[in-house]
């Protein structure tokens, strides 16, 4: 459990072979996993953050990559949603949710991830 969004900052990357082919969307997914387990509410900032601390060669700014890119945060949110996948309801007013379907979805990338560290 973290004690505040400012400990996002402290989260240590994954090497990127682990994540290089995986869709940006499913990575999202798997950040709101750790957001809610750590009880941190999952708005656009927050999973913006963990996306890039996690994630720093998919999330990073093309031309600044030591910073977050947020559009492309926002688009995986998107493609997370029930227009396209299904993977997660919710706003960045309310937080957002993993859905049956989403929870699946991060799972199976814990259970990958376990297996690969």
């Amino acid at each position: 459990m973290l004690s505040s969004e400012r400990e996002l900052l402290t989260v240590q990357p994954i090497p990127a072979s682990r994540y290089q082919n995986e869709q940006l969307a499913a990575l999202t997914a798997y950040s709101i996993y750790w957001l809610r387990k750590w009880g941190v509410r999952p708005t656009v900032e927050a999973i913006t953050v963990l996306n890039h601390r996690m994630f720093p060669e998919r999330f990073g700014m093309d031309s600044f990559p030591e910073f977050p890119d947020a559009n492309r945060t926002q688009r995986s949110l998107l493609q997370c949603g029930p227009k396209y996948r299904g993977w997660l309801s919710g706003s960045n007013k309310r937080g957002y949710e993993i859905t049956p379907g989403g929870r699946f979805q991060s799972k199976g990338w814990v259970v990958t991830s376990k297996r690969l560290g």
